[in-house]
């Protein structure tokens, strides 16, 4: 192979490396700011499409929580974005209804059922997002369950297979990692381990899976799930502390490398109840799928105080 041919495959090989690598700076922003205003209660999902180069306060115009009166327009009754104009009834109203807010840019939905969890209601609704060329963020209050994406006709796998890999970019992130079913032993490491990676591999890399949340006595912002390759332990363990020994770091593989460059910010989130949901055990068999409908019940609290949040 000539020396030019390798010069312009490393140069493809570079670009496709960097479109992966998103700027956790940025990601911290992003998540900072969208969860601040979507204060849903209990679990929750969201997809929002944000332009490469931009940030997401023109979807939180689009889109408010809850009514802005001073942006209504008293004739139409419509709320006046900067550049659209949307319905006047806020994302809150509708999730009040148990319906999936959805509009050009930005998808929420929570959970009702422990069947249909709402990141399946969320990637049901992608088409919604008009712009694929956009940035694609998946947001879940909780880490998926082993149901998730592992089994059953309501797995998010298939969605984001079929859905998501469309998109110029993506990441998928999570507040808390849901460990602790009610009544129930807390899931084993390896399954977390194992459900993180399936997920990745549905994404197109265990790099694309942030946790984003505020550790106790310290600062909020967002972590890359895969460490060397593997899965870092802040994905699968609600105590891992940033930067500890073993602990996963804040920039994660390579994180803040990448061609996304943002700015950085930080803040607090604020967790209330929960959703009826799912857990995690893995199997094929008729009765071990009974068991493991059984056991996504309820939601409680971990050993450590924690709200479980399924």
């Amino acid at each position: 192979m000539g020396a030019l041919t390798w010069i312009v495959l490393v140069v493809l090989l570079s670009a496709g490396s960097c479109l992966s690598a998103v700027d956790v700076n940025w990601l911290t922003k992003v998540v900072k700011d969208l969860t601040n205003e979507y204060r849903v209660t209990g679990q929750f999902s969201l997809a929002a499409g944000i332009p490469l180069e931009g940030d997401v306060q023109q979807i939180l115009k689009n889109n408010p929580y809850v009514k802005a009166k001073s942006n209504t327009d008293q004739k139409s009754g419509m709320y006046r974005g900067s550049n659209v104009q949307v319905e006047s009834e806020p994302v809150l109203h509708v999730l009040a209804r148990d319906q999936v807010y959805t509009s050009k840019d930005l998808i929420v939905a929570k959970a009702l059922d422990r069947d249909i969890h709402a990141e399946y209601k969320v990637l049901s609704n992608l088409e919604s997002l008009t712009n694929s060329e956009n940035f694609l963020l998946l947001y879940s209050t909780l880490s998926p369950c082993s149901r998730c994406v592992m089994e059953s006709m309501y797995n998010i796998v298939d969605l984001i297979e079929s859905k998501v890999k469309q998109w110029h970019d993506s990441a998928f992130v999570f507040k808390t990692v849901y460990d602790s079913p009610r009544n129930l032993p807390v899931v084993p490491r390896k399954e977390l381990e194992n459900i993180l990676v399936e997920l990745g591999r549905a994404l197109g890399g265990l790099d694309k899976v942030y946790r984003c949340y505020k550790p106790r006595n310290g600062e909020f912002g967002c972590h890359s799930c895969s460490v060397q390759g593997r899965v870092s332990d802040i994905c699968v363990n609600n105590d891992a502390v940033p930067g500890g020994s073993g602990k996963g770091n804040k920039h994660g593989d390579s994180r803040g490398q990448g061609s996304l460059q943002r700015s950085n910010s930080g803040s607090s989130l604020s967790d209330k109840k929960l959703r009826g949901g799912s857990s995690s055990s893995s199997g094929s068999s008729s009765s071990n799928l009974k068991t493991k409908k059984a056991r996504y019940g309820d939601q409680s609290q971990s050993r450590s105080g924690r709200s479980s949040l399924r």
